[in-house]
């Protein structure tokens, strides 16, 4: 709402919902002796920018044009990583939200 657009930097998200869910899926993997990794990264399944994801939310949720936001004045946190959650895919693991726009679209 103050016009500022985010950076070009990656952001790696999982809705809290997903993320509850695999929880869910691991313990009760867990409790029928099923192998779990030694760690897990849980992430949805589209990397995006935080620019990317400012700029949807300006338009499709405040109703402003993306071109008007401006860059970020102070420097942008630390990161820039993109990871996979290929492994957690490969357990049996399916995502109700893939990406930040079911999620977002729901609020």
């Amino acid at each position: 709402q103050q016009g500022i657009g985010g950076g070009e930097q990656f952001t790696n998200r999982i809705h809290s919902q997903d993320l509850s869910r695999l929880l869910a899926f691991l313990l009760d993997r867990h409790r029928l002796g099923g192998q779990l990794p030694p760690y897990l990264l849980a992430t949805d399944d589209t990397p995006v920018t935080s620019r990317a994801i400012r700029a949807w939310i300006a338009k499709e949720k405040l109703g402003l044009d993306p071109a008007t936001l401006q860059s970020p004045v102070e420097p942008t946190r630390g990161g820039n990583k993109r990871i996979s959650n290929h492994l957690m895919r490969s357990l049996g693991f399916t995502l109700h939200y893939p990406s930040f726009l079911e999620g977002y679209s729901e609020s």
